[in-house]
């Protein structure tokens, strides 16, 4: 069986960024003694949707799981949030519709259903596509 991620939270293994305190983790692991372990830093985005898990990754700091979890719109060559959106696993079929960008944040923000994913956040918090890929 191939194991399901949630996409809600960075798969980086890096002890700062699990949800729990330096106290919870087993005595013998590296985190127990890691004291960054408290900082329970959630900042690096989940891919927002379900999918199957990509397996465990050996990074080694902050940088290098921004590097491997963030796909900028060069990675796609996206040209709108269509695109972008599409190439990164949505699947609603009228959201994808809309090439007119205006359009596109407008129905984010009235679908609910889709205000769930942090992706979408940064969209709506952008004033354009070229604001949102910067914000990558």
């Amino acid at each position: 069986l191939w194991g399901i991620d949630a996409g809600v939270e960075a798969n980086t293994q890096l002890c700062w960024t699990v949800q729990a305190s330096q106290n919870q983790f087993p005595v013998q692991s590296d985190c127990y003694n890691d004291g960054l372990s408290d900082l329970n830093d959630n900042s690096i985005l989940g891919e927002g949707f379900v999918h199957v898990h990509s397996g465990i990754h050996d990074l080694a700091g902050k940088a290098d799981a921004k590097d491997f979890l963030s796909f900028s719109c060069d990675d796609f060559n996206a040209n709108n949030y269509a695109d972008y959106f599409y190439e990164i696993g949505f699947d609603d079929d009228l959201l994808l519709l809309y090439d007119d960008d205006r359009e596109f944040l407008d129905y984010l923000s009235d679908n609910d259903d889709l205000q769930r994913y942090p992706i979408v956040d940064i969209a709506l918090d952008s004033r354009n596509f070229y604001e949102f890929c910067d914000d990558l």
